[in-house]
């Protein structure tokens, strides 16, 4: 679990939550990290009965899913940031 705290707690969470912070509002992005950190201690208690239920297959689907997903957010995030800049450069 300590490998994990430093990836959950890390740089991208500060700056996705300045960033949803100025988009959605202080009191939403607020109410979804709290309901993720919940989601993320019920997910961590139960890690090993899920792993079991799952297997070794479901386990690496899972993984890959959500690799997918979160390279999808990083692409929207970059293209929303170029979209930005450009709009802001005037060009």
């Amino acid at each position: 679990m300590p490998l994990g705290i430093p990836l959950i707690t890390g740089p991208a969470l500060l700056t996705s939550c300045i960033l949803l912070a100025t988009t959605h509002g202080t009191m939403i992005t607020a109410m979804a990290v709290i309901a993720n950190i919940i989601l993320a201690g019920i997910i961590f208690a139960f890690a090993k009965p899920i792993a079991a239920l799952l297997g070794k297959t479901g386990t690496k689907t899972i993984s890959k899913v959500a690799s997918l997903l979160l390279a999808a957010i990083a692409v929207m995030l970059m293209r929303r940031g170029i979209f930005d800049a450009i709009a802001v450069a005037g060009l």
